[in-house]
């Protein structure tokens, strides 16, 4: 597919979305190879993207809401800003992509790859990303609230200063995670891995402190900010 039909395609969809569907036509990617493409600040609410190549494209401040990307590959992709918020994200590849900023809010990242993304300062408030591959990524400052990360992999993540608070983080493994000032504070925490984490500085509920293994707690405790 050549640039000028994306294009066309799209022109149409901006209509579509504008017109609230009585013009234009909304657009269907479906596994479209579009690497590098350069979109930034586009319209693309609702567009369905299934199993396409977008990676390494310029996706800045892009409007994405309602989309279905299920499967789709942003691998390297700049999405600065971007607005997620109830798309269909399962099984998307983010590898290595800058989502810093993003909002994805109730988003579905159902066994989606966010390993070493940019992750700082994201909205994830009631997404459900069970089993999701979040290895080395940087989730800094990052609102977890209230979403569903149950089986997550934060393996090496740097979570500091992240909001948990009531996110479902069952069976999560945080080998090697630096949770330096988070907010576990009535988070789901059965099953969990803490092993060789960082937890200086942490508010956590007294009843989750169970959960926690005892060399966890004997070289970080006292720094915990119980309530």
């Amino acid at each position: 597919m050549n640039l000028a039909t994306v294009n066309n395609i799209l022109r149409q969809h901006r209509q579509w979305v504008k017109s609230e569907g009585q013009s234009g036509k909304k657009a269907v990617l479906k596994r479209a190879v579009l690497p590098n493409i350069d979109l930034k600040q586009a319209n693309l609410r609702r567009i369905n993207l299934v199993g396409s190549d977008l990676s390494g494209a310029s996706l800045q401040r892009v409007n994405f809401q309602f989309a279905n990307l299920v499967k789709a590959n942003f691998e390297g992709a700049n999405l600065f800003r971007s607005n997620l918020n109830d798309a269909d994200l399962a099984g998307i590849n983010f590898r290595r992509a800058n989502l810093r900023f993003c909002m994805l809010r109730r988003t579905n990242l159902l066994g989606a790859v966010l390993e070493g993304a940019d992750l700082q300062y994201t909205d994830f408030v009631q997404s459900d990303a069970t089993f999701t591959n979040l290895r080395g990524a940087d989730l800094y400052a990052a609102n977890l609230r209230k979403a569903n990360f149950q089986s997550a992999f934060f393996h090496q993540a740097n979570l500091t200063a992240i909001n948990m608070e009531y996110a479902n983080l069952r069976y999560c493994t945080f080998f090697n995670a630096n949770l330096s000032s988070a907010n576990l504070y009535m988070a789901e925490l059965e099953g969990a891995d803490f092993n060789k984490t960082r937890l200086d500085n942490v508010t956590i509920n007294s009843e989750n402190l169970q959960y926690l293994p005892e060399s966890v707690l004997q070289i970080y405790e006292k720094t915990f900010i119980v309530i």
